[in-house]
This record gives structure tokens, C-alpha cells and sequence, in this order.
């Protein structure tokens, strides 16, 4: 009979960023240790892996787990460097898999915990100032896990191993996904569609709007998007019903079939 948990935690014992929330995590709750790679608070467990995260398909079967939730620990790399804290869902929008899940596929999430996450992070970095410091933001759907069947997306620190080991940004990031658990703040759950990898007019409509965005697929993607994909989107963002068209992200044409195509499935369409 597989374990039941109201929220998995995953981080990998390669990611210095996911050892650093991990490490905090644990002290903070005064997690029980069950064994070398698995803690336990109440209804929380807390799982390290061997592997990088973005290869952890599979991950509730093969550890006989039955999640509500599943938040994945990790750092963020840039090459830019940009201090940064992000939230993300996991999927694989087109053909390529080099960073884990498989091709054409998205996994499950919930957005209403996400913008709950996201509007915590901003809130508590500003109130140590750490918001001059780190940028808050959401990204598109671009990487692994896709085969994860309860709701999931990734918390992140980045880019470089001196922000992964900034105690600060790791206590914000898990007080923020602690909190957002007990008291979810609520949102028009949604897709969103165009823009850049850093999604910064979704980030700005989840912070200062009512929108509580889930999968996001970002320009590059949308030029080459399967109708399948672009229906997993929604059918994958929980209780979404509204798309949200980054209006100047996407090409005309483009813009034109996918707003004919989303429209005759019933979902609302809404410019910004």
C-alpha cells in the first residue's frame, strides 16, 4: 500500500540550492528523520534523491508515495547570473528531452498554490530588502519532471553557488511555500501564452493582478506548439478557464489560430 502525504518535498544531493532549503526545512519544522534520505513533519515528507531533479519521472511510484502536492527544491542557473527567485511548472512543450520528462508532455499543477508561493516570495524579499537584491519571478514550462501525477512545480534560488547558498533567500523561498500551503490566497486560475523565458507580464499579472497562471509557453514555443500540448496546458493547470495572450509575445499569425482554436474549446481568451 503506497505511503500518503498531504506534500512531498524533493530536492537532489546535487543541487547545493535544494541542500540549502533542505537543511532549513529541516530545522525549521524539526523534521524526524526516518531514514538517510527521508524526513518526516505531520503530513510532510521531505525526500532527497541521488539524481538531478529534472530526472525524477516516475517519482511517486517508485517511492511508493501518494502525494496531494509535490514541490521540488532546486537552484537556478543562468548564465547571465541575475540573482533570482522563480516558481515554474515542469513540461516539455516540444520534441526535446535532454532535460528530463518526455517529449510533447506537461505535468500536472496547481496554480492557486503557485501565485500563493510566487506573491509570498515577493512579500517576504521585500520585507528584508532582498527584493533590491533578487528578482521574483516566474518562468515558462521548459524542463523535466513530465510523468508526475499529483500537482507540482519547482521553487528555485539562482543562478550562481553563492546565491544556492544564501541562508536568506533559502528561508524565504520554503517560509513562502509553507505558508502558501496553509493559507492559499485564491486567483483566476490560468495558461499563459507568449513572451520570453522569464515571463515578465505574467510574473506582473500574477503579483498585481487576480491571475493565478500555471503552464506559461513562451514564444519560441508557440511557433512550433501540437494542438495535444497546447490542450495539456489547460486540462494540466488546475480549474483553468482563461488564457492570457502576452499580445506583443506572439506572432500574428500564430496569435490568430491559437485564439480561434482556444476560443472554440471554450475557454476564455484575454489580452494583455
Amino acid at each position: 500500500m503506497s505511503r500518503e502525504c498531504n506534500v512531498l518535498f524533493v530536492y537532489s544531493n546535487q543541487d547545493v540550492a535544494g541542500i540549502s532549503m533542505a537543511k532549513y526545512l529541516i530545522d525549521l519544522l524539526n523534521m524526524e528523520k526516518l531514514d538517510a534520505k527521508t524526513f518526516k513533519y505531520k503530513d510532510y515528507l521531505l525526500i532527497q534523491v541521488d539524481q538531478d531533479i529534472i530526472f525524477t519521472d516516475g517519482i511517486e511510484e517508485s517511492l511508493d508515495i501518494n502525494p496531494n502536492l509535490i514541490i521540488f527544491l532546486s537552484r537556478h542557473s543562468s548564465t547571465a547570473h541575475i540573482k533570482t527567485l522563480s516558481v515554474h511548472v515542469t513540461g516539455n512543450p516540444l520534441e526535446y528531452k535532454e532535460y528530463g520528462g518526455e517529449k510533447y508532455e506537461l505535468a500536472p499543477t496547481d496554480p492557486i498554490l503557485m501565485r500563493t508561493t510566487l506573491l509570498n516570495i515577493y512579500d517576504y524579499a521585500d520585507r528584508i530588502n532582498l527584493t533590491k537584491e533578487y528578482t521574483v519571478t516566474m518562468e515558462v514550462t521548459h524542463h523535466g519532471p513530465t510523468k508526475i501525477y499529483a500537482p507540482s512545480f519547482f521553487v528555485e534560488v539562482g543562478s550562481t553557488v553563492e546565491e544556492w547558498k544564501d541562508r536568506r533567500a533559502s528561508k524565504v523561498v520554503v517560509d513562502a511555500v509553507l505558508e502558501a500551503i496553509k493559507n492559499p490566497i485564491g486567483g483566476i486560475p490560468s495558461v499563459g501564452l507568449g513572451g520570453p523565458h522569464y515571463a515578465p507580464t505574467f510574473t506582473r499579472y500574477v503579483i498585481d493582478k487576480d491571475y493565478a497562471v500555471g503552464h506559461i509557453l513562451s514564444k519560441y514555443v508557440l511557433d512550433k506548439i501540437n494542438e495535444e500540448v497546447l490542450r495539456q496546458s489547460f486540462k494540466k493547470t488546475l480549474n483553468a478557464d482563461t488564457a492570457l495572450f502576452d499580445w506583443k509575445g506572439i506572432k500574428g499569425g500564430t496569435r490568430r489560430k491559437l485564439r480561434e482554436l482556444i476560443e472554440d474549446w471554450g475557454y476564455r481568451v484575454i489580452r494583455i
